[in-house]
């Protein structure tokens, strides 16, 4: 269903390029949009094969490493420029659902790799920033509440039953929240 809609939106913009005011400039969308096509379906079958762990490690790694790469033209110019990398305009599209995905991976992952997950998030967020486009940056903050907000609800359903989740993420939480707190305040 959900590769169905991407062909079907695929197909909307492929009229709206015809039809449009220049179907020169209509076809760099429609290029667009069959690329991200062609990268859903590769990803859906891919997680079969190798785990979708292992799939968000590696985007999350990916998208840290670009993050450098675009935050320091922004750091350099003292937050004068916007920048966008490698991936263009398309990189703010991408790299707002690394924090989401970062913060889920640290608060629910036992294993010692989840301060990477959020260091991650964390470099992934700053080169965000420096694209300096505000819809990502409001998506990724509602994407985050969402999971802080989500996760303790989980947590707090799976009570007992959890083996001490509720406890082990709300703490977690509460650590976030008072980090950046003292963080903003500072």
């Amino acid at each position: 269903p959900l590769v169905g809609s991407f062909l079907l939106l695929t197909g909307a913009v492929a009229v709206s390029a015809v039809f449009g005011y220049s179907a020169v400039n209509g076809v760099t969308p429609v290029i667009k949009q069959l690329h991200l096509t062609v990268l859903l379906c590769s990803l859906f079958h891919l997680a079969g094969r190798i785990g979708v762990r292992y799939l968000l490690t590696l985007f999350l790694a990916t998208v840290a490493l670009h993050a450098v790469y675009v935050a320091i033209p922004y750091l350099v110019s003292g937050g004068r420029m916007r920048s966008f990398g490698l991936a263009d305009a398309s990189f703010d599209d991408i790299s707002m659902f690394a924090l989401p995905i970062a913060l889920a991976l640290f608060l629910w992952s036992s294993q010692l790799r989840r301060w990477l997950y959020l260091a991650a998030g964390l470099i992934s967020t700053l080169g965000l920033v420096a694209t300096q486009s505000r819809a990502p940056i409001l998506f990724c903050a509602i994407g985050t509440m969402s999971v802080l907000l989500g996760s303790f609800w989980a947590a707090r359903r799976m009570g007992n039953a959890g083996g001490g989740a509720y406890l082990y993420v709300r703490r977690r939480i509460s650590r976030l929240v008072l980090t950046v707190t003292l963080a903003a305040v500072l």
